[in-house]
């Protein structure tokens, strides 16, 4: 029994003795963590990232599928250059409708002309027919004032005659439009070209009968301020034809 006891006594002895001792500062060094340095400066991060998923583009564009003749004016190998005409697509369908836009266009461009040019005309006409008006009734008002003679009873007469022609004209190309305007064949402007045309004329054979019952007749006083407004009416009817002339108003009416 003693045997075995001092066996273990030994045995703990040798294994006390054999244990290394603990270096404090080995055990400092392995606590210590080594680091790199770097400078501090601009560089391009690059990463790649694979995943799965799907892609929409922003915009899109409607691509319909058409036949067409193909023309190519170059096969492979060619040299070429900028602005070298390499593959030509011919669609009849586009073509069609190219040369029908086309005609189209020159229609309205035609019309665009005709237009203007009678709008213009119109204008002009109109001037020259409030310029006449105002001078027959200048002349009628300074005649009444100093009394008629029979020559100037037979300009009146003329007068009457001319301004009739012209009022007759004008009432077959007013009702004659009018009938165009009213089944929609012409346009709301040159119905009112006519109509305007119409009044005027009316006025004016009014007007000329007037001046002759008056140089037959004889003048008074109320007969001398008729003419005067006569006369009025007409200078304003001028001035503003006039002015229209100036501005070219048919620019406007096309």
């Amino acid at each position: 029994m003693k045997k075995y006891l001092l066996l273990t006594v030994l045995l703990l002895m040798i294994a006390a003795c054999g244990k290394p001792k603990t270096d404090p500062n080995a055990e400092k060094a392995a606590e210590k963590k080594f680091v790199k340095t770097q400078i501090v400066k601009k560089e391009a991060i690059s990463a790649q990232i694979i995943i799965n998923g799907n892609f929409e583009p922003v915009n899109e564009a409607a691509q319909t599928a058409l036949a067409a003749e193909v023309k190519v004016y170059h096969k492979n190998g060619d040299r070429v250059k900028a602005g070298d005409l390499i593959i030509q697509l011919y669609d009849k369908n586009i073509e069609a409708t190219y040369k029908t836009s086309k005609a189209n266009f020159m229609a309205a461009q035609s019309d665009y002309n005709k237009t203007k040019t009678f709008s213009q005309a119109e204008e002009l006409d109109k001037l020259e027919s409030y310029k006449a008006s105002m001078v027959q009734a200048k002349e009628a008002l300074d005649k009444a004032k100093r009394g008629s003679k029979q020559d100037q009873l037979d300009i009146y007469q003329s007068n009457v005659t001319t301004a009739k022609k012209n009022y007759e004209q004008a009432k077959f190309n007013y009702e004659k439009y009018k009938n165009l305007y009213d089944d929609k064949l012409i346009s709301e402007a040159s119905y009112l070209q006519y109509e305007t045309s119409y009044i005027q004329a009316k006025s004016s054979l009014e007007s000329a009968e007037k001046n002759l019952k008056i140089a037959k007749d004889g003048t008074d006083v109320e007969d001398i301020r008729s003419l005067q407004a006569s006369y009025d009416r007409a200078k304003s009817a001028y001035n503003l034809a006039q002015k229209n002339v100036n501005a070219k108003v048919w620019n406007n009416s096309i």
